[in-house]
């Protein structure tokens, strides 16, 4: 019963972030490889919180997304003259540089040893130091943030984000300002990857650097890319069909506890290739935001000098 609640709630967790990342690389095109960095800091934040300063861990996850939010904006500012290559890497460089401050800077994280006994919140008298309580809250969190997403990947909001990642310089000819919807959409992001890492500390009430490593950020990019790039629900789908895929491996009578993490990164490995090879729009492909309804025989022009022509019956 422990480890189907777990599964679960790790569910929801990933899946806040999954959606996060889509939201910025599917639906805005703009990729960032530090989410699992992020995702640390939200989740140091919210648990230093409550553990040195008495705050209630789902107040501190406030803080932590807050604060997460800020520093994703920042590093837009920082770089937003840089091009589509230059940014990736620069976000790579990001999540190296956030893991190795949180390896090393031991008076306050406490280094590779981490933190421990993160206590469990408690909201009007109402404890959820239990593990099925806190799953109350941890699902009727993430379904509103999910929610949210979902309804924003819906909005005028996300058409403009498309018409970004699509043609920039044609949106800005539209008076539309880039540059405010880039810093907007990774603070959103950056708040919701920040505010699933308090979640996760209050999960496993143990936060350590180890498990905020780039490799993580890997797995997100895939339920990403497995799901779909620019269709949220996708994302949920995927995180669903492979972390229960990841837990299950861990059931396999007779395998050694050492090869459940290979077995595991071998799975994701073909998952990748499978899905750039055969399916590289993902398990459900991005659909348009509005049907054409109104003009129904309009047909698209054909190339050359075909539009000069007849229209198609």
């Amino acid at each position: 019963m422990r480890f189907m609640l777990t599964t679960i709630m790790l569910i929801e967790v990933y899946t806040i972030v999954a959606m996060a990342l889509n939201l910025l690389l599917g639906v805005a095109g703009r990729y960032s490889a530090y989410e699992a960095a992020m995702m640390g800091v939200g989740a140091y934040t919210a648990s230093l919180l409550a553990l040195n300063a008495g705050f209630d861990l789902y107040i501190a996850c406030f803080i932590g997304a807050l604060v997460v939010a800020t520093l994703a904006a920042i590093f837009q500012v920082l770089a937003r003259h840089m091009d589509f290559f230059t940014f990736n890497i620069s976000s790579f460089a990001l999540q190296m540089v956030l893991y190795e401050t949180l390896l090393q800077w031991r008076d306050l994280t406490e280094g590779s040893v981490g933190l421990f006994n993160v206590p469990r919140p408690e909201i009007f008298g109402v404890s959820f130091a239990s593990l099925n309580n806190y799953m109350i809250l941890t699902t009727v969190s993430a379904a509103i943030i999910i929610g949210l997403l979902l309804y924003l990947e819906r909005s005028q909001y996300a058409l403009a984000l498309r018409g970004m990642r699509d043609g920039e310089k044609a949106l800005e000819s539209l008076g539309k300002n880039t540059f405010i919807l880039k810093v907007s959409v990774f603070a959103i992001a950056g708040a919701a990857t920040g505010f699933a890492g308090g979640l996760l500390a209050g999960l496993t009430r143990t936060v350590h650097p180890s498990m905020f490593y780039v490799y993580l950020s890997v797995i997100f990019t895939i339920f990403v890319v497995a799901g779909g790039r620019g269709n949220l629900l996708g994302t949920v789908v995927a995180v669903v069909l492979l972390v229960i895929g990841e837990q299950a491996i861990t059931l396999i009578p007779g395998l050694p506890v050492s090869q459940i993490g290979a077995l595991q990164r071998i799975i994701y490995g073909i998952v990748l290739l499978g899905v750039v090879l055969y399916r590289p729009a993902g398990l459900l492909p991005e659909k348009p935001l509005f049907k054409r309804t109104k003009y129904k025989n309009v047909h698209p022009v054909e190339p050359g000098l075909a539009f000069l022509g007849q229209p198609k019956e």
